[in-house]
């Protein structure tokens, strides 16, 4: 069976779904909600300057910033077809931190808030938390074939960007702004590169 035309229809996806994904930037900038002109940038300048109370929202605000890191480890694979051992472990060092930031805020919502609504808070925090989980068993399983090494650095950015941004829009959907559809776009993006790989070699394996 030829492999060439597989192998530059696949190139090509890549590129549409590096060039889309790229909108993820312009979320850094943009404001989240549309009551509010505060966007991730701000919120982390003003934590980082003169706000340290705003320490919840900066664990939403943050994540955010891996999509910079998605777009350059996508135009990495492009050009080079691989990411370098620091680079991946820059990766999921990034991913995992943004985890954690993930995580906390969860943990501050449940134990910290109005314990009469804690079984509603609990509610509104369970696709995050099911996002991060399949996300570490989609890492830890891919880390086992030394040829996506590179693809699940990236696939760990990802994970943790979805899982983040499904917290923030559970809590704050009534009031999405610019900011929080591109993250939307940008999430779909995403998941359209994880979930291709893996119907395209399902395909292959049929045609074969």
């Amino acid at each position: 069976m030829n492999r060439a035309k597989p192998r530059a229809g696949r190139f090509s996806v890549d590129v549409l779904l590096t060039v889309m994904g790229m909108a993820g930037s312009a979320v850094v900038f943009l404001p989240f909600l549309n009551n509010a002109d505060e966007s991730p940038l701000s919120v982390v300048r003003d934590l980082v300057r003169n706000n340290p109370d705003m320490w919840p929202f900066g664990c939403l605000a943050a994540p955010f910033f891996l999509s910079i890191l998605v777009t350059g480890a996508a135009l990495r694979l492009l050009i080079s077809g691989a990411l370098t051992r620091v680079e991946r472990s820059f990766a999921y060092l990034a991913s995992t931190t943004a985890a954690c930031l993930t995580v906390i805020y969860m943990a501050f919502v449940i134990f910290a808030g109005d314990q009469q609504y804690v079984i509603g808070y609990t509610l509104m925090v369970l696709p995050a938390a099911i996002v991060l989980l399949g996300g570490a068993r989609l890492v830890i399983r891919n880390r086992k074939f030394p040829m996506r090494r590179s693809t699940n650095a990236m696939r760990a950015l990802q994970m943790a960007y979805l899982a983040n941004l499904s917290l923030c829009l559970m809590f704050f959907y009534p009031e999405l702004g610019k900011g929080a559809y591109v993250a939307m776009f940008t999430a779909a993006v995403y998941i359209a590169d994880i979930i291709l790989p893996l119907s395209m070699h399902s395909a292959r394996q049929q045609a074969d």
